[in-house]
C-alpha cells in the first residue's frame, strides 16, 4: 500500500513552502514552522478510530485500505490552524448526500482526505459537487466534532515535536 503521506500532490506554490504561526510554534519548541509535507506526515501518522466521523465498525472494516475514511472535519480543522486560509466545504454524491471538508490556501485547494472517496467501501469516481466556505464555529457545532478536532490536534501536535524539535 502506497503511505499515506505520499498520496496527496500539492501546489507547487505551497508544496515548498514554511509556515510559522509563533503561538503555536513557539509553545511546542519548534523554531523552523512546518511545511505541507510534515503536517501531512503528522496528520496521516495521527488517524485512527478516535479521530474518524464514521461508525466504528465502518472505519474498523476498511481502515488498512482507506485510513482517509471520516477524517475530514477533524483534517480541515487542524489544517486550518497550521496552514490558515479557509474552510470549505462541498456535497458527496452517495445515495446519501454528506458533506466533504477541505481546505482553501492562497487559492490552491488543500485536500488531505480526499483519497477516501477512490477506496473502499466507495465506488470508484465519486463527485464533489460545488463547494462553500465554512465557519470554524459551524463546523465545531456538530455532533462529536470538536472532540474528534482535540484529540487529532493533540497527536498532531506531539507528532510534529517531536519530528521538529531541536
Amino acid at each position: 500500500m502506497q503511505s499515506k503521506a505520499a498520496t496527496t500532490a500539492q501546489s507547487s506554490t505551497l508544496a515548498g513552502r514554511t509556515f510559522w504561526f509563533p503561538q503555536y510554534s513557539k509553545a511546542m519548541g519548534i523554531a523552523d514552522g512546518v511545511t505541507l509535507a510534515q503536517l501531512l506526515a503528522a496528520i496521516s501518522d495521527s488517524w485512527g478510530l478516535d479521530t474518524t466521523g464514521c461508525t466504528p465498525g465502518l472505519y474498523m472494516r476498511y481502515k488498512d485500505v482507506n485510513p482517509w475514511l471520516g477524517q475530514c472535519e477533524a483534517t480541515a480543522l487542524v489544517t486550518h490552524d497550521y496552514v490558515g486560509g479557509m474552510l470549505m466545504e462541498a456535497m458527496v454524491k452517495l445515495e446519501k448526500p454528506e458533506l466533504h471538508t477541505f481546505n482553501m490556501v492562497d487559492g490552491t485547494k488543500v485536500d488531505f482526505t480526499r483519497m477516501q472517496f477512490i477506496r473502499a467501501p466507495f465506488p470508484q469516481g465519486i463527485e464533489l459537487c460545488g463547494s462553500i466556505r465554512v465557519e470554524r464555529d459551524e463546523i465545531l457545532g456538530r455532533s462529536h466534532a470538536y472532540d474528534r478536532y482535540m484529540r487529532l490536534r493533540g497527536k498532531v501536535d506531539d507528532v510534529l515535536v517531536k519530528m521538529l524539535r531541536r
